[in-house]
């Protein structure tokens, strides 16, 4: 997974479901424009088809900006690398300290009414508890 430094993603397989976790991953970095070329693309193969994708989406767009490099993800970019897995239901982590629980409903909200989105997306929150 493309992240300054190293870090990993995992792949759970049970029967026919699968989680993907993808911690500290940037999948636009390095990207002139993302998303890019499926066969390009950082992390894909891990999250591909996934039933629960837990994904960093740590920025919004305007914050990433400020942040490229740093191996974390817009909420944009998360929503798209999501699609482009053909993820089934998407999960919000890795969320910047300072952002309120507030803030990231409205991020949460304000995503799910300004795009189609192919999939549940969730907040992540402390505790929560989600099926596969």
């Amino acid at each position: 997974m493309c992240h300054p430094g190293s870090t990993v993603g995992y792949r759970i397989n049970e029967g026919r479901r699968v989680l993907a976790y993808m911690p500290d991953h940037e999948p636009a970095l390095g990207a002139k424009r993302f998303p890019g070329a499926v066969d390009w693309t950082s992390g894909l193969d891990l999250a591909a088809g996934a039933d629960l994708l837990i994904h960093d989406a740590q920025y919004t767009s305007a914050e990433y900006g400020e942040r490229v490099g740093w191996g974390h993800s817009a909420l944009d970019h998360m929503l798209r690398f999501a699609t482009e897995a053909g993820a089934k239901h998407a999960i919000t982590f890795h969320h910047d300290p300072g952002h309120s629980d507030a803030m990231l409903d409205r991020l949460v909200e304000d995503a799910r009414n300004s795009f189609d989105l192919p999939f549940e997306l969730t907040a992540g929150t402390e505790g929560a508890i989600f099926d596969v």
